[in-house]
């Protein structure tokens, strides 16, 4: 989950993998908008069929955060079948 959660993140934000470390902040050092924190949740709200709630990602601000949270949202058979995280990305 995690490596799928970088690899979007780094896409959205148009950021080489390498920047977004588990330990990123989501706002402070990966500069996302609130904007862009709804879409990751959107997205995986959709792939997965799961809820996220928009209290918890605010409480998980971190990459290892959201992926810990995501994670126990969605059941590793159902992580392991999913498609890339491309969709979605910046048009920048």
């Amino acid at each position: 989950m995690e490596a799928e959660i970088i690899s979007f993140i780094s896409q959205l934000l148009n950021l080489p993998e390498e920047a977004v470390r588990p330990d990123s902040h989501l706002i402070n050092d990966l500069g996302m908008s609130s904007l862009d924190i709804m879409q990751l949740a959107s997205v995986f709200e959709e792939r997965y069929g799961i809820e996220v709630n928009e209290n918890d990602i605010i409480k998980n601000l971190t990459v290892g955060r959201i992926s810990h949270y995501f994670g126990r949202l969605v059941p590793a058979e159902t992580v392991l079948a999913s498609k890339p995280a491309s969709e979605g990305a910046r048009s920048e």
